[in-house]
């Protein structure tokens, strides 16, 4: 709301030209029906693809913002989603990351350490 009005207040006092008003517009109009960034504009949020990416950023924790749930039950989903996936990724990262610290530390003392 607040970034829309900001942007509202601009453009009426701007001398921008015709082409700018329509994208302005645009970026206002598309702003207040959805959260999504202006890129998704054209597309579905919440294809496959969309999706997938979505429960990727989610359970590794980045969390980009660039898509989200704006209902009330997507929200819950996206908790329920969070509280299983977390700890499954921990299941087969620390594993990984274990082996990848035991090979690097066995090479550093091969390499390095004296005997």
């Amino acid at each position: 709301e607040h970034y829309a009005r900001n942007l509202a207040g601009l453009l009426s006092q701007g001398n921008f030209t015709d082409k700018q008003h329509s994208v302005v517009q645009q970026i206002l109009s598309h702003h207040s029906e959805h959260w999504c960034m202006p890129h998704m504009a054209n597309e579905d949020p919440w294809s496959f693809e969309a999706s997938f990416y979505f429960t990727i950023v989610l359970i590794s924790t980045v969390g980009y913002g660039d898509i989200a749930p704006e209902t009330p039950a997507g929200k819950w989903v996206a908790v329920l989603i969070s509280l299983m996936g977390i700890p499954l990724l921990l299941s087969f990262t620390v594993p990984l990351a274990q082996s990848l610290i035991a090979a690097l530390t066995s090479e550093v003392r091969r390499l390095y350490i004296t005997r």
